[in-house]
């Protein structure tokens, strides 16, 4: 007879099999409170009504390629202009040298423009 703790080893590694066959890799983050938190409150209140909350691979994912959306689309954006310090086009710039000049784009914009 096979136990519950050796069938549920048997589904798990199972599972991982079916995962790795599509590509899923599985990782591991380390939230504060506070933000383990926010993850539900999230995952509660982004599920359209009626339906169920999102679980939180799901969530995760749905961040990470919208980050991502909003990352190339920036880069699109920034392709034809140029750092009013250093003339530079983007993504080429000053490799820090004019970084804290108020008008250098790795003082003034990068933050805002690259950093979800």
């Amino acid at each position: 007879m096979v136990s519950k703790q050796q069938a549920n080893r048997a589904r798990k590694a199972k599972q991982r099999k079916q995962q790795k066959a599509l590509g899923i890799t599985r990782v591991e983050i380390t939230l504060s409170n506070g933000t383990r938190e926010k993850l539900e409150k999230l995952c509660n209140e982004t599920a359209r009504p009626g339906e169920e909350p999102w679980d939180k691979d799901e969530l995760i994912n749905r961040l990470i390629l919208s980050a991502d959306e909003r990352h190339e689309r920036c880069k699109r954006e920034m392709a034809n202009r140029q750092c009013h310090r250093c003339l530079k086009p983007f993504p080429e710039h000053c490799d820090g040298l004019f970084k804290g000049d108020a008008t250098c784009f790795l003082t003034k914009d990068f933050k805002s423009k690259f950093y979800v």
